[in-house]
């Protein structure tokens, strides 16, 4: 059967091509030779004719969001059947309200955009533990599928070449820089490593002078400076869950929010800056594996709807 795909690439994010691999590798083990993805809207080409019945295929990310991919804004539910792997919705944001004196009137909660999710069929899988509580509460077939990217790999032990891999956060990076340096003071052999395609020269600007990884198109190097650190100190949810998968060590420093509740389900802490050089005694591993099962229970569940269905 042909599928249609929305491929995430080409991206500036960097963990989107770790996302894809990581998709390609389930959909690879429930798919069968006889099938065939067809890309549905990729970077500077139109979507392609597609028939009244068509399955499309939304990999995972943040992808239920209108604006986070054009392939979502292109869905018509009357001529495609469009169905999601490990969706997540943004944080739960809220209106500024009026600031009068010293007190802000009128702040209230804004709940998340469902007009993509209300186009979705079959079962809809949840990346994090918040989108999944939050459909369920609309009444939303869903289930908990977690990222892919946990499954990049075995979690086994991989060679350690001695080193730590400092990945960068999305922000603060003249306090990123300084602590990166304060490890190398304390006698780590530290290398840096960056996510998006304009971190390079933010990091630079602030300081860092020590070795820097970026992105060359190749998605199985960049993964290899992960796979081969003694420890991984990330400021990004896609340098900690393959590194993880990757069996290493990881201290987690960035934003804690509602895409990040897939890591207190996995039983990790989300630490603070200052907390860095303390990293070698604080990093650690998936404390609750048992929620690696059930993601891969529901994902089963979710590529049987789209296959069978």
């Amino acid at each position: 059967m042909n599928y249609l795909y929305a491929n995430l690439l080409p991206s500036i994010n960097y963990g989107d091509y770790i996302i894809e691999l990581a998709t390609q590798k389930v959909l690879k083990r429930y798919l069968s030779p006889e099938d065939k993805l067809i890309p549905f809207y990729s970077k500077g080409t139109e979507p392609p004719d597609y028939k009244e019945g068509s399955k499309l295929i939304i990999p995972g990310c943040t992808q239920l969001t209108v604006g986070q991919h054009k392939a979502l804004n292109l869905i018509d539910a009357e001529k495609v059947r469009s169905y999601c792997i490990a969706g997540s919705l943004w944080y739960k944001k809220f209106s500024p309200g009026i600031l009068l004196r010293h007190r802000i009137i009128g702040r209230k909660g804004v709940d998340p955009d469902m007009s993509i999710v209300d186009k979705l069929s079959g079962i809809v899988g949840c990346r994090d533990s918040f989108t999944y509580r939050f459909l369920k509460q609309k009444g939303i077939s869903c289930t908990y599928t977690g990222c892919p990217t946990l499954f990049i790999s075995d979690f086994k032990e991989e060679n350690s070449n001695g080193y730590v891999l400092f990945s960068f956060g999305r922000d603060k990076f003249y306090r990123q820089v300084w602590y990166g340096n304060q490890l190398k003071k304390m006698g780590h052999n530290v290398v840096g490593i960056v996510h998006e395609r304009r971190d390079y020269e933010r990091a630079r600007a602030a300081g860092w002078k020590l070795p820097l990884i970026e992105f060359n198109d190749d998605v199985q190097l960049y993964l290899s400076y992960f796979k081969n650190a003694e420890f991984v100190v990330t400021g990004r949810l896609h340098g900690a869950l393959p590194s993880f998968s990757f069996g290493k060590k990881v201290f987690y420093f960035g934003t804690n929010d509602t895409r990040t509740s897939i890591l207190g389900d996995l039983g990790v802490t989300i630490f603070e800056h200052h907390e860095i050089p303390k990293m070698a005694k604080l990093a650690g591993k998936i404390q609750n594996s048992r929620a690696l099962d059930m993601f891969q229970e529901n994902t089963a569940r979710v590529m049987e709807v789209i296959t069978q269905s």
